[in-house]
């Protein structure tokens, strides 16, 4: 497991604890089908057509399937952990994913994740073995993250069977794809920095969309699940003056020090609009278009 998901795992067992729970114990192979799952519902969206997110699609090498409401094919899911992994039982996934239209260059806030599924009664019910899981036990568990995906599954045995072949080596999330603008949902102009300036402190602005080189920026992921917006003219990212928390403080750009003013989180809400939102609380209301 990746940093991501390694906090999404302690995450868990921490709350189990608080209810009293014993910590679950990794598995390799119950993270092997989390990753696997996570990275097929981004890649080859298997949810859009009837399906919800326990869906798998046809392009991989299981049996797919189409999860309905009526759980008419749940066994084609649980048994998942058994048919590509190692592990020799079924299992149990909770996931939180963004829609199709975005969740292929989002980033998650693993706080975040946890905390939809502590309210949300039936995701909290299988982390905590309560409700139609109280008399179900449960020793194992494993976390995938990919992009703006991420599944947890389950397993009431511990598992002490080798790594599948191809599991993922913990690999850490990467650059988005490509260049971005950041569009004002408003105004309809761009994020723009003054005078195409590349010095630190250079103030940025909205603007028409010109496309020059001083409205484009890189969005990377960093390990802690946030991002900072890097623009590759000045290669200067965007920055909250004085790391300021208040109202109307000004946003610039400056020299990457990884400090929390760079930090900003990616949410995706209706229509593919997107919030970037500085780890302090700020927050502006963009819309991200891969620029060409």
């Amino acid at each position: 497991m990746n940093t991501l998901e390694k906090e999404i795992f302690t995450l868990i067992n921490n709350h189990r604890q608080q209810h009293g729970l014993p910590a679950l114990q990794p598995s390799v192979n119950l993270a092997y089908v989390a990753h696997t799952h996570a990275m097929d519902v981004v890649e080859n969206n298997p949810d859009v057509n009837g399906g919800n997110m326990h869906s798998w699609s046809d392009k991989g090498k299981w049996k797919p399937v189409t999860y309905t409401s009526d759980h008419r094919y749940a066994s084609l899911m649980w048994s998942k952990p058994s048919e590509i992994s190692n592990y020799k039982f079924n299992g149990f996934e909770i996931s939180f994913g963004y829609g199709k239209n975005v969740r292929k260059t989002m980033t998650l806030d693993p706080n975040r994740v946890v905390e939809s599924w502590k309210n949300s009664p039936g995701h909290n019910d299988v982390m905590v073995q309560s409700g139609g899981f109280s008399h179900m036990p449960m020793k194992a568990m494993g976390a995938g993250v990919y992009k703006g995906y991420a599944c947890v599954w389950f397993g009431h045995e511990l598992d002490t069977y080798s790594a599948p072949n191809g599991t993922p080596k913990g690999k850490e999330p990467n650059e988005f794809s490509g260049n971005y603008q950041l569009l004002n949902v408003q105004s309809n102009k761009v994020l723009d920095i003054y005078g195409k300036g590349t010095d630190d402190g250079t103030n940025v602005q909205i603007f028409g969309n010109h496309g020059g080189e001083n409205q484009i920026w890189v969005i990377h992921a960093n390990q802690d699940g946030t991002v900072k917006l890097i623009n590759p003219h000045s290669g200067k990212v965007l920055d909250v003056y004085g790391s300021g928390t208040s109202d109307g403080t000004n946003v610039q750009i400056f020299t990457d020090n990884g400090s929390n003013a760079q930090k900003w989180h990616v949410q995706g809400i209706e229509g593919g609009i997107m919030v970037a939102r500085i780890k302090f609380g700020s927050s502006m209301q963009i819309k991200t278009v891969p620029s060409n």
